[in-house]
């Protein structure tokens, strides 16, 4: 359960968490994160921390059979959301992240 005294918003936080996966370096904790995330994006679907930190987790872990999963993630998110939101830099991100999950996929049917 996350505490209510940790920020979200703080590099720190996500940083620590990027050390801890590297650290350990599985696939559990891959998807661990990817779990994470999900729940924090589920109740702030622009936190671009949590976003940035999913992509680092797809970079870093990257096997075949999350690509399509992840890309059906943003493009549910991008679907709830974009509608709602005022922010053009927020809908940018999302899409930016989406496409980034596209390289990676590439890149990884390439090895």
């Amino acid at each position: 359960m996350l505490s209510e005294e940790i920020s979200l918003d703080n590099h720190l936080f996500w940083q620590q968490r990027r050390w801890v996966s590297e650290y350990i370096g599985s696939d559990a904790a891959a998807n661990n994160e990817l779990k994470f995330t999900e729940k924090i994006l589920s109740d702030f679907p622009y936190n671009h921390h949590a976003w940035s930190h999913r992509h680092w987790v797809c970079q870093a872990f990257f096997r075949k059979d999350w690509g399509k999963a992840e890309l059906d993630y943003c493009n549910k998110i991008l679907k709830e959301d974009a509608s709602n939101c005022g922010m053009e830099s927020d809908i940018l991100l999302c899409n930016n992240i989406r496409n980034n999950i596209r390289k990676v996929m590439r890149r990884g049917a390439m090895k």
